[in-house]
């Protein structure tokens, strides 16, 4: 709104230095007082010639020429006085053309090469800067990327947006505590906005083992009364439903989440086998006539991952312990291209990374042909590892030349 204001108002400023000399207009007694002047002039120029005409000065022929001659000046003048007064009549066309065309160009020259956005934003400033600079200059870290929302959200702690885009990146990261925090904050200022509510339920469940029960069961089901179709909130009311063992009432949710999920065969899948537990827990619930579709490849952008820890080092691992499964570039940036998270009790399981698992939009599996696998049982339950941990990885592989699952197992302990 203020920024339309001081638009409005420049505009109007511009027009005014433009127009106002144009309408000022000679006062009407200054334009009398010139034309009676130069016919003053006239009448004494021509009683001038009749005197030199008596005093025998001149010739009667040369009395007429000079009159002849007097007579088309003052015509000229009156002529020039009369076409100024006519201008002046054109010049206030120009002025309502001026009136019109420059605040209309002005829009829409604005609206083509301007930014609005930048005004809220003014670190799209900075990174368009750096990008014209240098083109080539490699994407920022999520490090970086997390301390610039930080920065920003120190001069605006109402940004609920912010804080959203801050707990995204920090789930992205395993960093569960942190990310509550900001979802929390978030949660505060925009209480009805069901992403919100979803991702903070989603944070609290991770900080809590993966545990749907209370508070993060209760953000789910507030969303569902108000939207009972929106996808996340259907997917994370199945699993509180099944940890509480109200089979039946995840088997509902996830048939009705299935057709909501056209067009994500690997969303479905995964939908899918969760169902199919179900089944073996309840074997009464009904039977779905649709098969399962195949796991999916993502157009080449994938790798499947088989994951186990060497029985020598179970001693060392408790059930509970997190793992966590990713795939980086061989050569490049250190931070994962995708990730998972998984606990010592689901192993040996098999995992198919994809460009879904993304940790940034511009740093993808599709991205980078050739990539480093690998697992690590935490001992901190961190993403980031420590001494102690337990892991496995691969050496660099040709992604696109993989025709089947990479087998980790992990037996080397992090010193």
């Amino acid at each position: 709104m203020i920024f339309g204001a001081l638009a409005v108002l420049l505009i109007l400023l511009a027009l005014a230095f433009l127009v106002i000399p144009l309408l000022r207009e000679p006062k009407e007694d200054e334009t009398v007082d010139r034309e009676q002047q130069n016919i003053a002039i006239a009448r004494d120029k021509k009683a001038l010639l009749e005197q030199q005409l008596a005093d025998g000065q001149m010739t009667k022929e040369e009395y007429e020429d000079a009159l002849k001659d007097l007579e088309a000046s003052l015509a000229l003048d009156l002529e020039r006085q009369q076409r100024m007064q006519q201008n002046r009549l054109a010049g206030k066309w120009a002025v309502a053309v001026f009136a019109i065309l420059i605040p209309v160009l002005s829009v829409f020259l604005y609206y083509e090469l301007g930014d609005y956005r930048v005004i809220q934003n003014p670190e799209l400033t900075v990174a368009r800067a750096e990008t014209a600079s240098d083109p080539s200059r490699p994407p920022l870290s999520m490090d970086q990327m997390i301390q610039k929302v930080r920065d920003h959200l120190k001069e605006n702690p109402d940004d609920a947006r912010g804080w959203f885009i801050l707990g995204r990146a920090l789930m992205s990261m395993q960093q569960y505590a942190d990310a509550l925090a900001a979802y929390q904050r978030s949660y505060d200022l925009a209480p009805e906005e069901p992403t919100v509510a979803l991702a903070l339920a989603d944070a609290l469940a991770m900080t809590r083992g993966g545990k749907m029960e209370g508070e993060p069961e209760q953000l789910v089901q507030k969303v569902l009364q108000a939207t009972p179709n929106e996808p996340t909130a259907l997917w994370l009311g199945g699993l509180a439903d099944d940890q509480a063992g109200r089979y039946r009432d995840a088997y509902d949710k996830w048939s009705r989440l299935l057709p909501l999920l056209q067009g994500d065969p690997e969303s479905e899948n995964e939908v899918r086998t969760l169902i199919a537990a179900l089944r073996k827990k309840q074997p009464d619930l009904p039977q779905d006539a649709a098969p399962a579709p195949s796991p999916v490849a993502a157009s080449g952008a994938a790798v499947t991952l088989q994951v186990d820890v060497d029985a020598s080092l179970l001693e060392k691992a408790q059930p509970s312990d997190k793992v966590f499964i990713y795939a980086k570039a061989a050569s490049g940036p250190p931070m994962p291209l995708a990730a998972r998270r998984v606990v010592v009790a689901d192993l040996p399981i098999e995992v198919t990374l994809s460009d879904r698992d993304a940790m940034l939009p511009q740093m993808k599996l599709s991205s980078f042909d050739r990539i480093v696998v690998g697992a690590r049982i935490s001992k901190s339950g961190r993403p980031i590892a420590s001494s102690g941990d337990l892991y496995a990885e691969s050496s660099p592989l040709e992604r696109s030349k993989l025709d089947g699952p990479v087998k980790l197992i992990i037996d080397k302990v992090k010193p």
